[in-house]
Order: structure tokens, then C-alpha cells, then sequence
């Protein structure tokens, strides 16, 4: 463990030595585990603490995240399912059953689990952070899958500007300018002011005609 965590993790020890049921003690010295990448210990850890605090579901949302960093998606699925049981808007258990979901292809549940427990903008957010992640990772076919999983997860219009305008540029960076262009005029009819949408949709189009000449 490097520096800070390294004192954060001998300050967690010391307060257990003199309280071995010091809860608080067990959620940091869990945190300070899976940073430093031992998901055993963390879900160790955890699941003493839910013995003597039960029912507490940012832990079980915690538990979850250590049983997926172990690769136990069923306990991992169980754990997450105990918290929004508990909270049912409890993002941190949303997220983590959600990217589980994703893996397993499912996104009939996927829409159904966000539908009942997350907002618009969290929404957004996890299918947009999640395709972002595919971007950097050159996964752009997966990507753009995830960006129509989010079009029908979403009940407004709130985002779907920014949607169809990220759907525009991976639709560009694969070639398709067609599909670009398509996308990108749904951007802007979604939303006209945006700036960045106009200006994309501006220069797909001078590229289409300078295809065609």
C-alpha cells in the first residue's frame, strides 16, 4: 500500500485491536483492501461487518463491488440485490448490477433495472461512462450498442441530444458517414443550440458532398 494508505490502513487495524466490532473501522480497512487490489480480504471484512450491522445497504453495495472483484457475479448479483432491496435508489448497487448485466448480454434487464431505480441523469451518466470506456478501449461496434441500450432506457428527451451527437462520432471514426449524418441531424433537431452537434453535422455534410463529387 502505498503512502496515505498505508497509514489509513494501520489506523483501521489499531481501532479494531481495541474494538474488534468497530463497523467503521471494518468499511475503511475493506476500501483500503480493494484499492490496493485484495477483494478476499475486503469481502472478508465486509461480511463480519454485516453480521454485527446487517441490512446496511451501502455496505451491501460495497460487498458486491468485492465479491465482483473476486469474479462472483452470482454472489456479486446477490449482494447488489440485498442493497436496492434495502435502497432502492442506491446507485452504487445500480451500477454494479448493471455492468453485470452488460456482461451478460441482457438488456431487456438492463433497461427494466434502470427504469425502476435510477433517474434520467444517472441514467445518462452509466450507459455514457460505460461507452466512453469502450471508446478509449477501441471497442466502438460495443459502444454504440450501449448508446442504443440507453435510448430505450430513457423516458425523456433530457439527454438524447448528447446521445445521438456521441452516436455521430463513433458512427465518423468507423466510416460511416451516412450513419453520422443520420445521428448527428437527430442531435440537432433534439436539441438546435447545440453548438458542437451543428458544427459536426456541418462538417459530415461537406465530407458526404465532397465524397460524392
Amino acid at each position: 500500500l502505498r503512502g496515505d494508505l498505508k497509514i489509513a490502513n494501520e489506523i483501521a487495524l489499531q481501532l479494531l485491536k481495541e474494538d474488534p466490532t468497530n463497523v467503521r473501522a471494518m468499511n475503511l480497512l475493506s476500501r483500503i483492501a480493494m484499492k490496493g487490489g485484495d477483494f478476499a480480504t475486503a469481502a472478508k471484512v465486509l461480511e463480519r461487518a454485516n453480521v454485527l450491522s446487517p441490512k446496511h445497504p451501502d455496505r451491501l453495495a460495497l460487498l458486491g463491488q468485492a465479491y465482483y472483484g473476486q469474479g462472483d457475479k452470482a454472489k456479486a448479483t446477490q449482494a447488489f440485490g440485498d442493497a436496492l432491496k434495502e435502497d432502492p435508489k442506491n446507485q452504487s448497487a445500480v451500477a454494479g448490477l448493471g455492468t453485470i448485466k452488460l456482461q451478460e448480454g441482457d438488456s431487456d434487464a438492463l433497461v427494466e433495472l434502470f427504469n425502476a431505480h435510477s433517474s434520467e441523469a444517472e441514467t445518462a451518466a452509466f450507459f455514457n461512462n460505460a461507452a466512453v470506456q469502450n471508446v478509449k478501449e477501441g471497442k466502438l461496434e460495443e459502444s454504440l450498442r450501449l448508446y442504443e441500450i440507453a435510448l430505450k432506457a430513457l423516458k425523456t428527451d433530457a439527454f438524447k441530444a448528447q446521445i445521438y451527437f456521441n452516436i455521430a462520432l463513433n458512427q465518423r471514426r468507423l466510416g460511416r458517414l451516412e450513419e453520422a449524418h443520420k445521428a448527428v441531424k437527430r442531435a440537432v433537431k433534439y436539441d438546435p443550440q447545440f453548438e458542437k452537434a451543428v458544427r459536426q453535422q456541418q462538417e459530415i455534410e461537406n465530407l458526404l458532398a465532397k465524397k460524392s463529387a
